[in-house]
C-alpha cells in the first residue's frame, strides 16, 4: 500500500512541476482528490472494525451496569 501511495505522490509532483497552466491544475486535482479519498477509505476500512468492537463493548458494559443497579434496587425493595 505504501508503494501505491508513493506512486501517487510522484505523479502529483510530476504534474505540479510540469507548469502552471489550467490543464496542469486540473490534472493535479484529478490525481490528488481521488488519492486523498482512497487513503481516507483505507484508514476507515482498517480502523472500522476496531471502532465497532469498542462501541459494542461499551454498550454491553453499560447494559451490565444498569442491570446490576436494577438488581440492587430489587433486592433492597424485597
Amino acid at each position: 500500500m505504501a508503494e501505491n501511495g508513493e506512486n501517487v505522490v510522484d505523479e502529483v509532483k510530476d504534474v505540479a512541476s510540469s507548469g502552471g497552466s489550467i490543464r496542469s491544475s486540473l490534472m493535479s486535482k484529478e490525481i490528488l482528490i481521488p488519492a486523498v479519498l482512497s487513503a481516507g477509505a483505507a484508514v476507515a476500512a482498517r480502523k472500522g472494525p476496531d471502532l465497532v468492537r469498542n462501541l459494542s463493548s461499551n454498550v454491553e458494559k453499560k447494559g451490565q451496569d444498569e442491570a446490576q443497579e436494577l438488581g440492587k434496587k430489587g433486592v433492597e425493595g424485597a
